[in-house]
């Protein structure tokens, strides 16, 4: 995935948003596939400051069933294809991203 974003960044002439890190497993044809661990993926982007995550739509229950010592603060996006990915990633209007997560 950081590959094809890194792709799209250096062809678009657009920076991406660095502290967002993408948790996801993209298939050939752009569907964003589950992944596992996401309790850890969640304990190790708090640990390292990071607020913002990007997961698999398919492991919202996943995350949902997470503490909300863990989930607190944090700005969660959900994505099912690699298009939403794309407009989380270049969205100049944090505030107007599709497919955040509001507990």
């Amino acid at each position: 995935m950081v590959q094809v974003v890194s792709f799209l960044t250096v062809h678009a002439w657009t920076l991406l948003n660095l502290d967002m890190p993408f948790v996801l497993r993209p298939s050939e044809n752009g569907k964003v596939l589950p992944v596992g661990g996401i309790k850890e993926k969640t304990i190790a982007a708090r640990r390292a400051g990071i607020t913002c995550l990007v997961l698999p739509a398919a492991n919202r229950a996943d995350f949902e069933e997470l503490p909300d010592y863990l989930t607190e603060g944090l700005e969660i996006h959900f994505a099912d294809m690699y298009a939403d990915v794309y407009a989380i990633a270049f969205s100049e209007d944090p505030d107007g991203q599709a497919g955040a997560f509001d507990p």
